[in-house]
Formats: structure tokens, C-alpha cells, sequence
């Protein structure tokens, strides 16, 4: 009868502790030009159109449910247009916590404006939103 008690209580605390923990969530979403070891160092928000390549590296936390990740790139133009959008099964790159996913320049060139990228989990939580800014540098000189 003890031992049935026993287990009973551990039973009780699994699932108390599973229903605490916390969500998977993205943090330390990045842009930049140039990564190592799949993160950006520096976080930038304005470009140079004459780039070829523009990475976001982004962080998962407690992935433990099996959840996908959404990226989707927009240009905000007259109206918002996807430029790209990855699905991101979950997988070991996952479990690893770090990610890197990149863009490259459009074969007519990153048309100058704002720009963002929205990662989302298929978890219904909100996305993650980040905005930047392509601009031509003859423009800043």
C-alpha cells in the first residue's frame, strides 16, 4: 500500500511539473551579413541593397514539445509582400537551440525600403517580428 502511495505521489509531481513548464519561445533574433557558429554577432537593422545575402540567427527555448518553426520574409512596400517563407520541422537543429536562416539578393537586385521577418511556432503563441530597412548607400554618402 506504501509503495502504490509512492507512486501516486511521484505521478502527481511529474505532471505538475510538466504543466509548469514554460512555452517554446524564439529569443535573440539577429540580422547581419555574415555569421559564426550559426549566430549573428551584431544585430543590424539598416542594409545596403549591394549586399548578396542577409542572415537571421535566432535562439529556441524549451522545444520539447515537437513544435515547428515558420520564417517568413516580407518587403513592406505600397503592400506587404512575401518574399520567402522556410518551414522548419522539428528536427536535432532544433533541439540545438541555435538557428540560422538566410536570404538571398533578388536576381534584380533588394528593391530599397523596409523589409521584415516573422518567425513564427506552430504553438498558436505570437510571432516574433523584426524590421529593417534596405537602402542604396550612394543615397548616405
Amino acid at each position: 500500500m506504501k509503495k502504490n502511495i509512492f507512486y501516486v505521489v511521484v505521478l502527481i509531481l511529474v505532471l505538475s511539473l510538466h504543466c509548469l513548464r514554460s512555452e517554446t519561445s524564439i529569443v535573440n533574433v539577429r540580422l547581419c551579413t555574415a555569421v559564426s557558429d550559426k549566430n549573428c554577432a551584431a544585430d543590424k537593422t539598416t542594409f545596403s541593397t549591394d549586399i548578396a545575402k542577409l542572415f537571421c540567427s535566432f535562439n529556441i527555448l524549451q522545444n520539447t514539445t515537437y513544435e515547428n518553426v515558420t520564417v517568413s520574409w516580407f518587403y513592406m512596400g505600397d503592400q506587404r509582400v512575401l518574399v520567402k517563407d522556410t518551414l522548419i520541422k522539428f528536427s536535432d537543429s532544433l533541439k540545438m537551440k541555435k538557428n540560422i536562416i538566410s536570404l538571398e539578393k533578388p536576381v534584380n537586385g533588394w528593391p530599397k525600403g523596409v523589409y521584415e521577418v516573422r518567425i513564427s511556432i506552430d504553438n498558436g503563441s505570437s510571432p516574433v517580428i523584426k524590421s529593417f530597412l534596405m537602402h542604396d548607400l550612394k543615397e548616405y554618402k
